[in-house]
């Protein structure tokens, strides 16, 4: 599990942390790069499904991650920010 410094978990960071964000990437375009994002979207079900055939199928263990399924309870949330 991670947990932030108490320093780090506070109101602020994250429009700092987005500020940054932002500010690279206006460097990196100032330079010639071009950046394109996407956004992939699966249906719930389908992300429970993925999810079951990482744990079922030995070959897919390596994709499960435990901090996916505590993600998982916020997509509603997700999704109301996406639209």
């Amino acid at each position: 599990t991670l947990f932030l410094d108490s320093q780090l978990n506070g109101e602020g960071i994250w429009k700092r942390r987005y500020q940054s964000i932002l500010d690279h990437e206006k460097h990196l375009h100032r330079n010639g790069t071009r950046i394109i994002k996407f956004f992939l979207h699966i249906s719930k079900e389908e992300q429970k499904k993925r999810f079951l055939q990482r744990i079922d199928d030995a070959d897919k263990n390596w994709k499960f991650n435990e901090a996916d399924l505590k993600e998982r309870e916020f997509w509603k949330d997700y999704m109301n920010a996406y639209e």
